[in-house]
């Protein structure tokens, strides 16, 4: 499903013209409407928007921050993960959008969840039980 550049401001708490210049500048992926609306996004994006605002908290941010915690580069662990470095950069900078068989193996990589990865969960250790 798509959304409008005004049903998407609404939903993230900004303003349409900030959807619009997001738009242009390519931080958000959206596309222009056949019907003369203006640009449309995806529905599934925005909702990911709010769960991840801020460049720290999302998906790129977590694993930048899992890579450089444990002082590896780009190449070791795309060598690791058997993914062309340039492909996990750009997944890194919120570029480029992952494939669950590339999420799973990053998971696996770095000892973490989906959950973690994607922000959906503020834990980064799978081996904590819950109380």
């Amino acid at each position: 499903m798509y959304l409008t550049v005004s049903e998407a401001a609404a939903r993230l708490g900004v303003s349409q013209e900030t959807i619009r210049r997001w738009c242009r500048s390519g931080k958000i992926p959206c596309a222009i409407s056949s019907r003369k609306e203006g640009y449309v996004l995806d529905e599934s994006y925005i909702n990911w928007r709010r769960v991840c605002p801020d460049y720290s908290e999302t998906t790129g941010g977590r694993l930048r921050t899992l890579r450089k915690d444990r002082k590896l580069s780009v190449l070791t662990v795309s060598m690791a993960v058997s993914m062309d470095p340039n492909d996990l950069s750009a997944i890194e900078r919120n570029r480029k959008r992952m494939s669950i068989n590339v999420l799973k193996k990053l998971c696996r990589f770095y000892d973490v969840s989906a959950d973690y990865i994607l922000c959906l969960d503020v834990k980064e250790d799978t081996n904590e039980q819950e109380a």
